[in-house]
């Protein structure tokens, strides 16, 4: 681990494209410590084989992506189950790269996990507008992931429905109030018109 952060450099803001119909492919064991990889990824995040063997797979992640997804992520595929998302990795020279990560495990004869295995593909430009929007709201609370899944927040729709609540009572006692002098001014004119003129 230690080597492997020696070698990446600093984070910039440089985007490296996938080609149409690349397919990148890693493999760990269950701890995540890396013992495949193959040559389209090590194009594209621009380390060699001998740099990432042996190293745990959290090298590649950008530091802009929410812990709530890779929460997510383990808790999916240690009970079995295929996780399925967008991801934002970095690679050696600190740009980053979009990818569809579809990471899955791998059983023995005995039906036990003993590997993980991730295919990932290229992110559209509609994509990655949308997976930047869901980092957003992972970010501010306002949904989780579930097995790779968008989850509302119940806890921040009930904020929200407060707030719009309390903005509404305001604003309505607000035109109450308007409603109110209103009708006082209007009652102190029209007693004014009534009453008669005085006698000097």
């Amino acid at each position: 681990m230690e080597h492997v952060m020696r070698i990446n450099k600093p984070i910039i803001n440089n985007e490296v494209e996938i080609p149409l119909g690349q397919t990148l492919v890693t493999k760990t064991d269950t701890k995540g410590t890396i013992n495949y990889i193959n040559n389209a990824f090590m194009d594209v995040a621009g380390y060699s084989e001998e740099e990432l063997m042996g190293q745990p797979h959290n090298v590649i992640r950008h530091p802009e992506v929410p812990s709530e997804a890779f929460r997510d992520l383990w808790e999916t595929i240690q009970s079995g189950k295929t996780w399925s998302a967008p991801v934002k990795n970095r690679c050696k020279d600190g740009s980053y790269y979009w990818v569809m990560s579809n990471v899955s495990p791998i059983y023995n004869d005995n039906g036990e996990i003993i590997e993980y295995v991730s295919v990932r593909r290229g992110l559209s430009k509609e994509e990655k507008q949308g997976a930047l929007a869901l980092y957003e709201r992972l970010q501010n609370d306002e949904v989780r992931l579930h097995n790779g899944r968008v989850i509302e927040n119940i806890f921040s729709r009930i904020k929200e429905k407060i707030f719009s609540i309390n903005v509404g009572l305001k604003i309505g006692f607000s035109v109450l109030c308007s409603i109110l002098i209103s009708v006082i001014l209007g009652y102190m004119v029209i007693s004014e018109k009534k009453q008669p003129a005085r006698q000097n």
